[in-house]
């Protein structure tokens, strides 16, 4: 965060890491239904024990809500995975042999140490001088969802 502030405020007051390393969930709440604007660590399924939920019908403004966000300046693909000494890996379950650079989310396969790691492997990769980042996808459960919304947004090109 500090190379994107850098010269544009005085100071940034540090707390570390976060325990979720994603933003939060956004929910808008009406007629006793809950309707997810972004997904984030509380997931739907979690939400769904409180409220029915609904499916996003109307394009309500939430941070992060644009098509293209979170995205590094290197090109990233989602799925796709040539075998390249210019490419680099953000790693699922792929063993990251054959490409230039690999960043594991989480080698246990644990979906809240994925979206921990999720951004600083990603800026990591994206500084590495790759040419193109290759990004495996996640189960989309629980959390899984949160991590592939942040992944799609970095992918598009807007």
């Amino acid at each position: 965060m500090e190379k994107e502030l850098a010269g544009r405020i005085e100071f940034i007051v540090d707390g570390g890491p976060c325990a979720h390393g994603i933003e939060s969930t956004i929910v808008l709440i009406e007629n006793d239904h809950a309707t997810i604007l972004r997904h984030g660590p509380i997931t739907a399924e979690r939400i769904a024990e409180f409220l029915p939920l609904r499916e996003t019908q109307s394009q309500v403004s939430a941070p992060g809500g644009m098509k293209s966000h979170y995205a590094p300046r290197t090109p990233l693909e989602i799925g796709t995975f040539t075998d390249s000494k210019n490419a680099g890996l953000l790693a699922w379950e792929h063993s990251g042999e054959g490409f230039a650079r690999t960043e594991f989310l989480s080698r246990s396969l644990d979906l809240r140490e994925a979206a921990a790691n999720l951004y600083a492997a990603l800026r990591r990769l994206d500084e590495s001088g790759v040419e193109v980042i290759q990004a495996e996808p996640v189960p989309e459960t629980g959390l899984g969802v949160a991590i592939m919304e942040r992944l799609r947004k970095a992918a598009a090109r807007e």
